[in-house]
């Protein structure tokens, strides 16, 4: 819990450096509001959000992500800044936000490499991870706590996006009423076309490869018993007593979540908390109602260059 609030520390400290240094730059560090709609809020939820089904929220403040400001990846997702408890005799979780923006700005238009939004989700991917986690959670799985579902509109998500790809390119769009406005291909010109000029170093062959899909954008509320990851699989991990307990965690997780009929296809790592919770159900998948997930296996294999039972 320590490293949590001095993690929280480092990063408003460091805000504060550059509000005072560089003030013109300060708001790289804030949320940029985004509404969303309420489609569901957990019965944990409900004990200590004030959140109802069906209305309009948005976030706003200093960008807290699990990974310090001066990380250049960037974060889908931003943690709020102080810890919940639903009663008494629970334990303090700190309560996640995913889907809301690269550290908490902007939705990206096109895809990632895993096919759900860059820096977002589709809306039927966050629905599906609420769902499973709300049936794991339930069972006693050792398993972030699901909070609110919430789906953002295809009018909000495209703002958002132009503004993304205008901040990338390093390029003001002073027309970017106007591009709203336009058919879906007129749009996917221009964002290439502009996209192309000498000045310009960020190409992605189909700027709207997720935002032309008939889909909503969704975000996700979770809390979780601690908000880091041990990390990337490929780093070399000491072998410890505390390291071993948590693989040893998230491995009896991932073979209940089997035993409920779903199938993590990135139990790695990256997906686990320093408090052994295993994370991102939007991986999971259904081994009787999904007919393509040897496809799906296949083409992660093919990627990865390993045999998925390996690794």
């Amino acid at each position: 819990m320590t490293d949590v609030y001095s993690h929280f520390r480092e990063i408003h400290d460091f805000i504060d450096l550059v509000e005072d240094e560089a003030p013109k730059h300060a708001s790289r560090y804030q949320i940029v509001p985004k509404k969303f709609t309420i489609e569901n809020v957990s019965v944990f939820g409900r004990r200590y959000l004030s959140f109802e089904e069906g209305e309009q929220r948005e976030f706003s403040g200093r960008s807290l992500t699990v990974r310090p400001p001066r990380h250049l990846r960037g974060d889908r997702v931003i943690l709020l800044p102080y810890p919940v408890k639903t009663n008494s005799n629970d334990v303090e979780r700190f309560i996640e936000i995913k889907g809301y923006g690269q550290d908490g700005r902007d939705i990206c238009l096109w895809t990632h490499c895993d096919g759900d939004i860059m820096f977002g989700m589709f809306y039927k991917n966050a629905k599906k991870e609420y769902k499973i986690l709300e049936k794991a959670f339930e069972r006693g799985l050792h398993v972030p706590m699901p909070l609110f579902l919430g789906k953002i509109s295809k009018d909000e998500w495209l703002f958002s996006g132009l503004r993304s790809f205008s901040e990338i390119l390093r390029i003001p769009f002073k027309d970017l009423e106007k591009l709203t406005e336009l058919d879906l291909e007129t749009i996917r010109n221009e964002l290439i076309k502009r996209s192309h000029r000498p000045y310009a170093e960020f190409v992605v062959p189909d700027p709207l490869s997720a935002f032309a899909q008939p889909y909503n954008a969704g975000v996700l509320g979770r809390a979780s018993l601690s908000p880091f990851r041990i990390g990337d699989p490929s780093d070399n991990y000491e072998l410890n007593q505390e390291n071993i307990n948590i693989a040893r965690q998230c491995g009896r997780t991932f073979l209940q979540l089997l035993d409920m009929g779903y199938l993590h296809l990135s139990p790695g790592t990256g997906n686990w908390t320093e408090a052994g919770e295993l994370t991102d159900m939007a991986d999971c998948y259904d081994l009787k109602k999904d007919k393509n997930l040897q496809e799906i296996i296949s083409l992660r294999e093919s990627s990865w260059n390993e045999d998925f039972g390996k690794i």
